[in-house]
């Protein structure tokens, strides 16, 4: 009897998966971490108002299951929409706030050279 070929990961829509060898995107200004911080700090807040994965849940119209997955880590990458949906039915809001002044003209140079380097990194992999 034939073996079953393994069935590539798929997105929902039969495409083939976005994260399918289950690495994690690194991206120039960003510390890498093995899950969103973000979801952490909404987590906090969920414990910091004293409310249970039901009441938070049922405030945001998100399902249980997915702040539970949030609680115990089992999601890595969540929705910024979902995530933002949690935080305004408990009254919160992500804000956008300059953390640095940027000299564009020596970022552009900075982000030339890491590009480089990642692609020549990717190259080397492939051999």
């Amino acid at each position: 009897m034939a073996k079953k070929a393994k069935k590539a990961a798929t997105n929902g829509h039969g495409k083939p998966g976005h994260n399918r060898g289950g690495s994690i995107r690194l991206y120039r200004k960003i510390v890498e971490h093995d899950h969103d911080p973000d979801m952490d700090e909404i987590c906090s807040v969920i414990a910091k108002e004293g409310l249970t994965v039901s009441q938070a849940a049922m405030l945001s119209g998100v399902g249980n299951a997915t702040i539970a997955n949030w609680q115990k880590k089992k999601t890595k990458r969540p929705q910024h929409l979902t995530m933002k949906a949690t935080l305004a039915g408990m009254g919160y809001s992500f804000t956008i706030k300059q953390i640095e002044k940027i000299d564009y003209s020596t970022e552009m140079a900075k982000a030339e050279r890491w590009h480089e380097k990642r692609e020549t990194d990717r190259n080397q992999q492939k051999k």
